[in-house]
């Protein structure tokens, strides 16, 4: 058989080399977010400050829009595709025994992460534009975004809505990596269930990781 990009094969191809790719900005992401915890919140600024400041942010945004928004076309038509082949409703065939409650969940963990990317974006890069003064009060040039992360995160339904979504992507992840290996054409049952192993070790990562920064701050009371 012809592999086309308009196939299936070649649509789970294409998500399983966006889906890594996803993967491996979610573990930079996760790093430097991690300075969040850091009681210098100049740390945080000026990493932030650092990212926005590279001349080359607005080519690695388009690379990760186009991640994004292919990797979400993808998974869709696909999703629509299953649905109009099988004789019942997606998720229970029978193959039903060999799916996961992380398989089954994939198309509608995916569509909240979406609806969440949105959100985040707004909310972080586009809102409230606090800015760093020096001790005589002159604007140093630095967004405050630490200042920004707090504040929201201080608000109870921001927050909640946000362990959530993080929730949700531990789902998705757990079976996003088992996933796209099967994909490439890696079948060897020992691998497998290594790759089995990380992809949940990685989904308890991100949950935890990203799902403790709105508990911290919630706890904190937002200073």
């Amino acid at each position: 058989m012809k592999l086309s990009p308009s196939s299936t094969i070649g649509r789970k191809l294409v998500m399983a080399v966006t889906g890594i790719l996803l993967i491996g900005f979610l573990v930079e992401h996760l790093l430097g977010n991690l300075l969040l915890f850091d009681n210098d919140h100049q740390k945080y600024n000026e990493y932030a400050h650092y990212l926005i400041s590279n001349p080359f942010i607005y080519i690695a945004e388009l690379i990760l829009l186009l991640l994004f928004v292919y990797h979400a076309v993808e998974a869709i038509v696909i999703y629509l595709g299953e649905r109009n082949v099988r004789p019942v409703a997606y998720g229970q065939s029978e193959a039903l025994g060999k799916r996961t409650v992380y398989s089954v969940t994939m198309i509608w963990t995916g569509l909240i992460l979406l609806v969440f990317l949105v959100i985040h974006i707004a909310t972080f890069k586009y809102g409230a534009d606090y800015h760093v003064h020096n001790p005589l009060g002159q604007d140093t040039g630095v967004r405050d975004l630490y200042k920004l992360v707090a504040e929201k995160f201080r608000n109870p339904l921001y927050s909640g809505f946000y362990v959530l979504c993080m929730l949700c992507l531990g789902f998705h992840m757990g079976h996003a990596l088992q996933s796209a290996v099967r994909t490439l054409g890696i079948t060897h049952r020992g691998w497998l269930a290594r790759i089995k192993l990380l992809s949940l070790a990685i989904a308890l990562v991100f949950t935890i990781g990203f799902g403790s920064m709105p508990i911290y701050f919630f706890l904190k009371g937002g200073h």
